[in-house]
């Protein structure tokens, strides 16, 4: 048994429904929203980014060298919902920019989970070798 997406389903049941009155001409048979077809559903937890990219987000250097530095997913718990990637987006987005936290973009993750995983980050310790490896300099000293 095949699973099918939510917008297959629904095209088939109008299909089903239009033959059943008669009517099958009136739905050609590739009748699919562009954004579903092209979609990559390997990986339904982290999907791909539906957003634009920015001036700001992260290169892959910049990710190599900052994947290592953020903590692991806890083993007990909720599941991470957001990939940690786009929130590091949100957070360069936001330091290039300045802009309040409930400013970010909407295609970013919430500005809520942006915030907590900037306090929690920042309360470790982590923020500021994140910032480091985003800059490129090494850590001050305090």
């Amino acid at each position: 048994m095949t699973t099918r997406s939510p917008t297959r389903q629904k095209v088939e049941r109008v299909r089903r429904l239009l033959e059943r009155n008669a009517m099958s001409k009136a739905l050609p048979s590739h009748v699919l929203p562009p954004s579903a077809a092209t979609r990559d559903f390997s990986n339904p937890r982290f999907p791909e980014p539906r957003r634009r990219r920015y001036p700001s987000d992260l290169t892959d250097r910049q990710w190599a060298r900052i994947s290592p530095l953020l903590p692991a997913d806890a083993s007990v718990g909720r599941r991470r919902k957001q990939p940690l990637r786009e929130v590091l987006d949100a957070l360069n987005y936001r330091w290039e920019t300045g802009c309040a936290w409930r400013m970010l973009p909407h295609d970013f993750p919430a500005w809520g989970t942006v915030y907590s995983y900037y306090r929690r980050w920042k309360q470790r310790g982590v923020m500021h070798l994140i910032r480091a490896a985003v800059v490129g300099k090494p850590p001050r000293r305090r």
